[in-house]
Parts: structure tokens; sequence; C-alpha cells
């Protein structure tokens, strides 16, 4: 399912393998030189036609994925990768990668009620559209939203409700439709919440403002390198091998 997705906003799945002296499964991508949107949190300024040109992106990009049957599980500012460090190259990764145990860390703080033990379990593309509008919280704020210790305080938390505050006031509709706590009511699909952007006078297309290469959204090249060569020694290690 994986390797057929393709969208300008979603990682290109390449080789599912597996090494035969360690019998290690792995996956291989394409390689996005950039950051993640976790790392680049509070270092752009998170306008209100930026986050909904970033919003649209993204929503797009989880449409074509809904489309395969591809459901991403944990959509957070940590499997958002940003080409170049810039949002207007924001795309999908780490598909289907689950948390478990109780613990809740800067990830899964952005699972929707029905991932944390809310009704039947009932996860679809509507779990995504919850996450998202999560995600889009924390780069308006530039911080992660907030959690408890558990996953149990952490539901209490978003059967609360999400404060919106420090998002822009124009992106308010369309966020409390992502975020209603029961699925049911919810926005359902990414095609419902490009259609309420579409209806809000919000851009739905992938326009986004100018960025700087050096200010705001702007690229750390040093950043991207260390974070490949890390990947190269995991890939190394799992077929016992030597990245010089």
């Amino acid at each position: 399912t994986l390797s057929r997705l393709s969208h300008p906003a979603l990682v290109q799945y390449l080789i599912l393998a597996q090494e035969p002296r360690s019998g290690a499964l792995y996956i291989v991508t394409e390689y996005i030189d950039g950051e993640s949107l976790s790392e680049r949190l509070g270092q752009f300024d998170a306008t209100a036609p930026l986050l909904s040109g970033l919003l649209t992106r993204l929503a797009k990009g989880l449409r074509a994925a809904h489309a395969q049957g591809a459901i991403h599980w944990n959509i957070s500012p940590g499997s958002i990768m940003l080409g170049d460090g810039r949002l207007v190259n924001a795309r999908v990764v780490d598909f289907g990668i689950g948390r478990d145990g109780d613990q809740v860390g800067p990830d899964t703080a952005y699972l929707a009620p029905e991932q944390l033990g809310d009704g039947d379990d009932d996860v679809g593309p509507w779990t995504d559209v919850y996450s998202l509008a999560l995600t889009i919280v924390a780069a308006a704020r530039g911080a992660d939203v907030e959690a408890g210790a558990t996953r149990a305080k952490t539901l209490a938390l978003r059967r609360a409700g999400v404060s919106l505050d420090g998002v822009p006031t124009a992106l308010h509709p369309v966020l409390e439709a992502m975020l209603v706590a029961d699925p049911a009511h919810r926005l359902r699909s990414m095609d419902d919440v490009l259609g309420m952007l579409d209806r809000s006078g919000l851009c739905c297309a992938d326009d986004f403002p100018p960025q700087s290469a050096s200010g705001g959204a702007g690229s750390r090249p040093g950043a991207a390198s260390s974070r490949m060569r890390a990947g190269l020694k995991l890939l190394a290690t799992a077929a016992g091998a030597a990245v010089l």
C-alpha cells in the first residue's frame, strides 16, 4: 500500500526488505534533505495564510493516502518533514508507526480520542483529521500541544476541548470542526477539511506566502546532514556493516 502512495506532500516509499544475516526488516524511502516540523516550531511567523497553506498541502497529501487505504495513525510535528527546512516543501513521513504503552511522549500527544481509549477504537480518515488539526495548532503556537502524563489523562484533556489560544482567528472554524472529540461529529475526511477551507475563503491551493531561505522557515543544512549520517548508521547496524 505504501509503495503506491504518490503525492508531492508524501514521502515516497521505495522498498520493504529483510537483511539476510540479521533478519531485520527495513523500509527504504526517498531521502528528504531538511528538518522535521517539530524542530522548526517557533522559528517561523505563523500567519493565517502560511498555516492555511500548510494545512491545505498536508490535507491534500493525506487525502491521496486515504484513497489508497493508508491511514497514518500518528500525524504530529515529528512526522512532517520540511524539505530545505521550508513549510512549502512539507512532506508526511512515518505512515503506520504506532506507539505502545501508557506513557505519552511528544508524538503520542497528537493522538485522537478514539486512539486514547474513547469509544470503540473507531480509527479511520477522521482520526488523521484530528491529529492534523493538533499539528496545525502546535505550528501556530510554536510549541507542542498540551498532554497528560498518561493516555487516560491526555484523553480527559481532549474530551474537555482543545484551546485555540495563539491560533489565528481565521483558522478557528475549520480547526474546531476538525477537533470535535466524538469522531461521529467531526469532519470525516480530508475532502471535508479542504471544502471547509475553501468555503472559509482560506487558500485551498499550494500557494504559500513568500519564505526567506535564511529567515522564518529557512533551512539549516548542518542538522539535515547529521540526521542523514545517523540514519545511515542505523541502517548499517541492521546490515552488520560500518559507515566511515
